[in-house]
C-alpha cells in the first residue's frame, strides 16, 4: 500500500510543483521582457539553467556588477525566482531519493 500511495500520489505532487515552479519563472520573464523567447526559454531550461542564461545575458549589464542599479522590487522578484529554482532542486533530490531508496520495492520488483 505504501508503494502505490508513493509513485501514485507523492511523485506526481511533486513533479507538479517542479512544473508549476517553472511555468511561474516562465511567466516572470515573459512579463519582464515581453518577448515570446525569453518566456519559452524559461520553460523550456529547467532547474535555474533558464536564470542563470538571463543573468549573464541581460541582468549583469542591465545591473551592474554587483547589482547596484536594481531597484527593491527587483531585488524582491529575484529572489524569489532563486529561491523557487532551490525548491525545485529540493524536489528534484526528494524524488530521486525515494526512487532510489531500498523500500522503493515496486520499482525494483524484489517482494
Amino acid at each position: 500500500m505504501f508503494d502505490f500511495y508513493v509513485f501514485v500520489v507523492t511523485i506526481p505532487l511533486l513533479l507538479l510543483a517542479i512544473l508549476f515552479s517553472q511555468i511561474h519563472i516562465c511567466n516572470v520573464f515573459y512579463n519582464i521582457e515581453k518577448s515570446t523567447l525569453w518566456g519559452t526559454l524559461g520553460l523550456l531550461l529547467p532547474f535555474g539553467l533558464n536564470l542563470y542564461v538571463y543573468q549573464l545575458v541581460k541582468l549583469e549589464k542591465a545591473a551592474g556588477s554587483s547589482f547596484e542599479h536594481v531597484t527593491a522590487q527587483e531585488r524582491i522578484t529575484w529572489r524569489r525566482l532563486y529561491m523557487l529554482v532551490l525548491i525545485q532542486y529540493l524536489l528534484m533530490f526528494v524524488i530521486i531519493g525515494v526512487l532510489l531508496s531500498p523500500g522503493a520495492t515496486f520499482i525494483s520488483g524484489y517482494y
